[in-house]
């Protein structure tokens, strides 16, 4: 498989210890990632990998939701 045009990010932008990051940091990268969905305008696909990048992808596209109201 090949893949091209993709653009590759995480919920966090560093590793915690034993690869389970708490509510606070989480918090604290969030907003690079709505950063990042926002300069993404032409988006056609996402694909969550895991609880915490779905999580967080759904809660991040909430916020902007209430910001472009």
């Amino acid at each position: 498989m090949v893949i091209t045009n993709a653009y590759i990010t995480g919920a966090l932008r560093c590793a915690p210890p034993q690869n389970k990051p708490t509510t606070a940091e989480l918090a604290n990268c969030q907003q690079y990632l709505l950063q990042e969905i926002q300069l993404l305008s032409n988006v056609k696909a996402v694909i969550a990998f895991g609880k915490i990048g779905f999580d967080t992808y759904l809660r991040a596209l909430k916020i902007l939701k209430n910001i472009y109201k």
